[in-house]
């Protein structure tokens, strides 16, 4: 969640995804995944490769708003 305070404060969720190629997710369909049923299961590890991409689209979608 994103916290903007000017006049007045403003929140925005970022969403940061890649699918198995690699290729950034849209933030609509981001959103859309969340209205999905799930069920949590065990943890995985997520390479440092694809987590510097995410941290990177995070930043981005962090300097648009």
């Amino acid at each position: 969640m994103l916290n903007v305070e000017s006049v007045e404060t403003e929140q925005y969720l970022i969403f940061s995804a890649v699918d198995n190629s690699g290729n950034q997710i849209d933030q609509d369909i981001c959103e859309k995944l969340f209205l999905l049923p799930a069920i949590e299961h065990e943890e995985i590890e997520v390479p440092n490769s694809i987590n510097n991409t995410l941290q990177y689209i995070k930043e981005c979608q962090v300097e648009a708003v």
